[in-house]
Protein backbone atom coordinates (compact mmCIF):
# COMPACT_ATOMS: atom_id res chain seq x y z
CA UNK A 1 0.00 0.00 0.00
CA UNK A 2 1.19 3.75 -1.23
CA UNK A 3 2.27 5.99 1.20
CA UNK A 4 1.30 9.61 0.65
CA UNK A 5 3.64 12.62 1.62
CA UNK A 6 0.31 14.84 2.05
CA UNK A 7 -0.73 14.56 5.24
CA UNK A 8 -4.58 14.72 6.43
CA UNK A 9 -6.21 17.26 8.17
CA UNK A 10 -8.64 16.39 10.69
CA UNK A 11 -11.86 18.57 10.40
CA UNK A 12 -14.90 19.00 12.64
CA UNK A 13 -18.16 19.65 10.91
CA UNK A 14 -21.82 19.12 10.88
CA UNK A 15 -21.03 17.20 14.18
CA UNK A 16 -18.15 14.63 12.99
CA UNK A 17 -14.92 14.50 11.98
CA UNK A 18 -14.01 14.33 8.55
CA UNK A 19 -10.54 13.77 6.23
CA UNK A 20 -9.77 14.47 2.98
CA UNK A 21 -7.55 12.08 0.94
CA UNK A 22 -5.03 14.17 -0.97
CA UNK A 23 -5.52 11.78 -3.88
CA UNK A 24 -8.98 11.97 -4.59
CA UNK A 25 -10.73 14.43 -2.47
CA UNK A 26 -13.67 12.77 -1.26
CA UNK A 27 -14.18 13.64 2.48
CA UNK A 28 -14.48 10.37 4.75
CA UNK A 29 -15.38 10.01 8.47
CA UNK A 30 -13.17 9.53 10.87
CA UNK A 31 -12.86 7.83 14.31
CA UNK A 32 -11.42 10.21 17.15
CA UNK A 33 -7.76 9.59 17.52
CA UNK A 34 -7.56 7.50 14.40
CA UNK A 35 -3.59 7.92 12.86
CA UNK A 36 -4.16 6.44 9.35
CA UNK A 37 -6.14 7.37 6.44
CA UNK A 38 -6.80 4.66 3.75
CA UNK A 39 -7.58 6.55 0.36
CA UNK A 40 -10.05 5.39 -1.65
CA UNK A 41 -11.16 2.77 0.79
CA UNK A 42 -14.82 3.97 1.26
CA UNK A 43 -15.25 5.74 -2.36
CA UNK A 44 -14.03 3.43 -4.99
CA UNK A 45 -11.22 6.58 -6.14
CA UNK A 46 -7.92 6.68 -5.42
CA UNK A 47 -7.50 2.85 -6.06
CA UNK A 48 -4.24 2.52 -5.51
CA UNK A 49 -4.59 1.89 -1.53
CA UNK A 50 -2.81 5.24 -0.49
CA UNK A 51 -2.91 6.19 2.81
CA UNK A 52 -1.44 9.26 4.61
CA UNK A 53 -0.85 10.30 8.77
CA UNK A 54 -4.11 12.13 9.95
CA UNK A 55 -3.00 15.45 11.87
CA UNK A 56 -4.76 16.22 14.63
CA UNK A 57 -5.83 19.71 16.71
CA UNK A 58 -4.34 19.98 20.15
CA UNK A 59 -7.45 19.27 21.91
CA UNK A 60 -10.43 17.96 19.52
CA UNK A 61 -12.85 18.52 22.44
CA UNK A 62 -12.66 22.04 22.92
CA UNK A 63 -13.55 22.14 19.27
CA UNK A 64 -16.29 20.05 19.44
CA UNK A 65 -17.19 22.26 22.45
CA UNK A 66 -16.86 24.95 20.64
CA UNK A 67 -18.78 24.21 17.74
CA UNK A 68 -21.61 23.00 19.31
CA UNK A 69 -22.55 26.08 21.10
CA UNK A 70 -26.36 27.47 20.54
CA UNK A 71 -28.83 29.13 21.72
CA UNK A 72 -28.63 32.65 24.08
CA UNK A 73 -25.74 32.17 26.57
CA UNK A 74 -27.77 34.06 29.03
CA UNK A 75 -30.78 32.26 28.82
CA UNK A 76 -29.89 30.66 31.85
CA UNK A 77 -27.41 33.19 33.09
CA UNK A 78 -23.88 32.67 33.96
CA UNK A 79 -22.21 30.04 35.70
CA UNK A 80 -20.84 31.07 39.15
CA UNK A 81 -17.23 32.37 39.47
CA UNK A 82 -15.30 34.60 41.49
CA UNK A 83 -11.79 36.40 41.53
CA UNK A 84 -9.90 37.17 44.51
CA UNK A 85 -6.25 38.97 44.60
CA UNK A 86 -3.82 36.31 44.56
CA UNK A 87 0.83 37.49 45.65
CA UNK A 88 1.00 37.97 42.02
CA UNK A 89 -2.03 38.72 40.66
CA UNK A 90 -5.81 37.91 40.22
CA UNK A 91 -7.12 34.55 41.18
CA UNK A 92 -9.88 32.66 39.18
CA UNK A 93 -12.22 30.28 41.62
CA UNK A 94 -13.91 28.10 38.74
CA UNK A 95 -15.42 25.61 41.22
CA UNK A 96 -18.87 27.36 40.47
CA UNK A 97 -18.39 26.99 36.71
CA UNK A 98 -17.58 23.24 36.95
CA UNK A 99 -20.27 22.37 39.34
CA UNK A 100 -22.83 24.16 37.39
CA UNK A 101 -22.06 22.44 34.16
CA UNK A 102 -22.37 18.97 36.22
CA UNK A 103 -25.43 19.94 37.38
CA UNK A 104 -26.63 21.11 33.58
CA UNK A 105 -25.68 17.97 32.46
CA UNK A 106 -27.19 16.10 35.16
CA UNK A 107 -30.44 17.98 34.58
CA UNK A 108 -29.92 16.63 30.86
CA UNK A 109 -29.93 20.13 28.90
CA UNK A 110 -28.28 19.96 25.43
CA UNK A 111 -24.56 20.66 24.68
CA UNK A 112 -25.17 23.15 22.91
CA UNK A 113 -26.91 25.30 25.50
CA UNK A 114 -23.99 24.23 28.50
CA UNK A 115 -21.25 25.40 25.53
CA UNK A 116 -22.58 28.77 24.75
CA UNK A 117 -22.91 29.76 29.11
CA UNK A 118 -19.06 28.06 29.75
CA UNK A 119 -18.12 30.18 26.80
CA UNK A 120 -20.00 33.35 27.68
CA UNK A 121 -18.88 32.54 31.23
CA UNK A 122 -15.02 32.81 30.21
CA UNK A 123 -15.94 35.37 28.29
CA UNK A 124 -16.77 37.42 31.27
CA UNK A 125 -14.13 36.19 33.40
CA UNK A 126 -11.48 37.28 31.16
CA UNK A 127 -13.23 41.13 30.92
CA UNK A 128 -13.70 41.14 34.95
CA UNK A 129 -10.13 40.31 35.28
CA UNK A 130 -9.19 42.96 32.80
CA UNK A 131 -11.47 45.53 35.13
CA UNK A 132 -9.85 44.79 37.85
CA UNK A 133 -6.30 45.61 36.44
CA UNK A 134 -7.37 48.17 35.35
CA UNK A 135 -9.51 49.77 38.64
CA UNK A 136 -5.67 48.97 39.78
CA UNK A 137 -4.29 51.36 38.24
CA UNK A 138 -3.12 49.26 34.79
CA UNK A 139 -3.42 50.23 31.59
CA UNK A 140 -6.26 50.46 29.52
CA UNK A 141 -5.40 48.41 26.81
CA UNK A 142 -5.12 43.99 26.37
CA UNK A 143 -3.28 42.32 23.81
CA UNK A 144 -5.24 38.48 23.46
CA UNK A 145 -2.72 36.29 22.85
CA UNK A 146 -2.04 32.59 23.67
CA UNK A 147 -3.85 28.98 22.74
CA UNK A 148 -7.02 30.32 24.12
CA UNK A 149 -8.01 32.85 21.65
CA UNK A 150 -7.41 29.85 18.69
CA UNK A 151 -11.48 29.85 19.89
CA UNK A 152 -12.77 31.57 17.68
CA UNK A 153 -16.04 32.14 19.31
CA UNK A 154 -14.53 33.08 23.11
CA UNK A 155 -12.44 35.92 21.39
CA UNK A 156 -15.24 37.30 19.38
CA UNK A 157 -17.58 37.51 22.97
CA UNK A 158 -14.05 38.73 24.79
CA UNK A 159 -13.20 41.34 22.14
CA UNK A 160 -16.92 42.90 22.03
CA UNK A 161 -17.13 42.84 26.00
CA UNK A 162 -13.82 44.69 26.43
CA UNK A 163 -14.67 47.06 23.47
CA UNK A 164 -17.92 47.94 24.80
CA UNK A 165 -15.89 48.68 28.44
CA UNK A 166 -13.65 51.14 26.85
CA UNK A 167 -10.79 49.05 26.44
CA UNK A 168 -8.35 48.94 23.06
CA UNK A 169 -8.19 45.28 22.26
CA UNK A 170 -5.45 44.06 20.28
CA UNK A 171 -5.16 40.22 18.75
CA UNK A 172 -3.58 38.35 16.59
CA UNK A 173 -3.50 39.40 12.17
CA UNK A 174 -1.17 37.22 10.98
CA UNK A 175 0.98 35.11 13.52
CA UNK A 176 -0.96 32.38 15.43
CA UNK A 177 -1.89 33.59 18.91
CA UNK A 178 -0.89 29.89 20.25
CA UNK A 179 2.71 27.62 20.48
CA UNK A 180 3.44 28.53 16.30
CA UNK A 181 3.31 32.42 17.32
CA UNK A 182 5.58 31.51 20.24
CA UNK A 183 8.22 29.53 18.19
CA UNK A 184 8.51 32.49 16.03
CA UNK A 185 8.73 34.73 18.85
CA UNK A 186 11.65 32.51 19.77
CA UNK A 187 13.07 32.66 15.99
CA UNK A 188 13.01 36.33 16.51
CA UNK A 189 15.28 36.26 19.64
CA UNK A 190 17.36 34.12 18.27
CA UNK A 191 18.45 36.30 15.34
CA UNK A 192 18.45 39.53 17.01
CA UNK A 193 21.05 37.77 19.09
CA UNK A 194 22.80 36.84 16.13
CA UNK A 195 22.80 40.29 15.12
CA UNK A 196 24.28 41.27 17.87
CA UNK A 197 27.05 38.91 17.98
CA UNK A 198 27.87 39.17 14.71
CA UNK A 199 26.74 42.77 14.04
CA UNK A 200 24.40 41.74 10.59
CA UNK A 201 21.19 43.57 10.29
CA UNK A 202 18.13 41.66 9.25
CA UNK A 203 15.49 43.80 7.44
CA UNK A 204 12.61 42.30 9.56
CA UNK A 205 9.28 42.71 7.28
CA UNK A 206 6.83 45.57 7.62
CA UNK A 207 4.07 45.75 9.71
CA UNK A 208 2.79 44.56 13.12
CA UNK A 209 0.59 41.05 14.24
CA UNK A 210 -0.97 42.53 16.90
CA UNK A 211 -2.90 45.44 15.88
CA UNK A 212 -5.77 47.21 17.54
CA UNK A 213 -9.20 45.81 17.08
CA UNK A 214 -10.97 49.06 16.57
Amino acid sequence: MAESETPVQAIYAAGRWVGVCPTDYNGMTLELGQTRFECGSATGVGADGTTADIVWPADPAAIELELAAGGDPLAGGLYPFRLRAGEEGWVVETSGIVGGVVEDLLAGHPAGTISSRFHRTMAEVVVRGCEEIREAGGANAVALSGGTFQNLLLLQQVVELLSGKGFTVYRHRRVPANDGGLSLGQAVLAARAFEKASGHRHQAPAGEDLEPDA
